[in-house]
């Protein structure tokens, strides 16, 4: 019997040991046939350092940069290993197409703040069509330039280029956009004087899930057309979070929707307007953004046929939401609370407004929000309608007269007697 035992103990050591023995072997080969995604990259693509960069912090790497960009085929990617690449003069990245610029944990230091510093686009005729940049780092330097952008002019442009991921500061400009079908993504912006993003004469633009620290002004887009802004973060600009501007087109077609727009910890930043629409653009959706904050207006519309739907405006210096001279805006299930003057201004001329379903109250201990609704005698042809207007500082509905005959009241709670 225990000769028997002793028998099963070595074949079950034999087994264990085979077992492992195999495990082994498999679990190396595995490992060797496993991707390593910075070397398959760095495989696939031309490599700066084959061009002299050095990456150390403290070498010029402007010209070896500028070789290998010039070397590219269509097609190709340009790779960034990681370093530290100092340059002073502007990288001239156009006139290819589907290229490839990575750089995960490369950070790029522009020396020279009088210069950009990756040009897409010359001004002069020079484009870049399908980029993808990636993972760059870029400082810079207090530049009076743009990081990456065209200058405009002359027929440049840049079309179906997606930049993601990478990290942009101490510019003027972050990304400076012209052209088509672009895509900004996961990108962070921080301390730019002028713009995170100035979008300028550029259709079906998609600017999602980036974060804006300290800019001046987050998102600016001038003349748009069918721009989405979806899903970004801004942290205390001191100028307007997403700007729709322009005089030439009006109808833009832009939809702002799911974004967050704060002042920095929950303090209220002098001079900040959170959404700002300006004269003459029309045809913008506003939906579910969350605006607190702001110095100035959680939202402002100063364009005609803008919906304001199920927007979060609280804390705001001035009014939660203000539309000012225009018409046919609709405001629709929105939240304006506690802010420093008015839950909803509609003031100056215009007329035929729907103001439905909103709820505008104060419920600090220390009221600040003086009406829910203020609404101007000189605006016609509104509808109030379904809306809460309560526990406000002063009233529920200022009007200039409770009886305005140019205004349909029906079915709203507002703390009239």
């Amino acid at each position: 019997m225990r000769k028997n035992i002793k028998y099963l103990k070595l074949i079950c050591t034999l087994v264990l040991f085979l077992f492992f023995l195999l495990l082994g072997k498999q679990t190396a080969a595995e490992k060797s046939t496993q991707v390593n995604p910075d070397a398959d990259i760095a495989r696939s693509s031309l490599n700066i350092k084959k061009y002299g960069a050095i990456g150390d912090g403290v070498s010029d790497d402007t010209v070896s940069i500028q070789d290998a960009f010039n070397e590219l085929a269509n097609g190709q990617s340009l790779y960034f290993p990681p370093g530290n690449y100092k340059i002073n003069d502007t990288l001239q990245f156009y006139g290819k197409q589907n290229i490839g610029i990575i750089g995960h944990e490369a950070k790029i230091i522009m020396t020279n703040n009088t210069k950009n510093i990756m040009r897409l686009g010359n001004g002069a005729g020079g484009a870049s069509i399908r980029y993808h940049i990636s993972g760059l780092d870029i400082n810079g330097g207090s530049t009076s330039g743009y990081a990456i952008g065209v200058d405009t002019g002359g027929g440049t442009y840049m079309q179906n280029c997606i930049i993601q991921d990478c990290q942009i500061y101490n510019c003027n400009t972050g990304i400076y956009l012209g052209g088509d079908y672009n895509v900004i993504l996961n990108n962070t912006f921080e301390s730019c004087t002028k713009a995170g993003i100035l979008n300028d004469c550029s259709s079906y633009a998609l600017i999602e899930g980036n974060t804006f620290k300290t800019c001046f002004n987050s998102i600016n887009l001038q003349l748009p057309y069918y721009n989405e802004v979806l899903n970004n973060h801004v942290i205390e600009s001191s100028n307007f979070g997403i700007l729709v501007g322009g005089t030439a087109k009006s109808e833009v077609h832009c939809l702002i929707a799911n974004n967050i727009i704060l002042g920095a910890n929950n303090l209220v930043v002098k001079g900040l307007t959170g959404i700002w629409i300006v004269a003459g653009v029309g045809k913008v959706e506003i939906n579910n953004n969350l605006v607190a904050y702001c110095g100035q207006h959680g939202i402002k519309s100063l364009g005609n046929d803008v919906s304001i739907i199920s927007n979060r405006c609280y804390n705001n210096n001035v009014s939660g939401i203000i539309v000012d001279n225009c018409s046919r805006n609709s405001l629709i299930g929105n939240k304006c609370y506690d802010n420093g003057h008015d839950g909803i201004d509609i003031v100056n001329r215009g007329s035929n407004h729907l103001i439905l379903n909103n709820q505008c109250y104060d419920d600090q201990m220390r009221k600040t929000q003086g009406y829910g609704l203020v609404i101007a005698a000189t605006q016609f042809g509104c509808l109030v309608q379904g809306n809460e207007f309560l526990n406000n500082k002063l009233d529920g509905v200022s009007d200039g007269t409770y009886n305005h005959s140019k205004i349909n009241y029906s079915f709203n709670v507002d703390g009239r007697t």
